[in-house]
């Protein structure tokens, strides 16, 4: 279990967006918009600080585990 959630680092207000499934078979709206595999999108109109809380695993263990998150800007 793995996720990315997207925050206004200033406010501390969740960022809305557009969140794919891992099997890229479904999107949906959310507010914050996080990732779960399949990506996610989300668009900042002004200058805005953003923060990305990253979950790893629903338990304290975190043998094996290894991640690579990646932020992309799309023009």
């Amino acid at each position: 279990m793995w996720g990315l959630r997207v925050y206004n680092a200033d406010t501390g207000e969740g960022i809305p967006g557009t969140t794919t499934s891992s099997n890229g078979a479904n999107t949906a709206s959310r507010t914050p918009v996080y990732d779960i595999g399949g990506g996610a999108v989300f668009t900042v109109t002004a200058p805005t600080n953003i923060s990305i809380d990253m979950w790893l695993t629903s338990s304290r263990s975190v043998d094996n585990l290894s991640a690579a998150p990646k932020l992309y800007r799309i023009s």
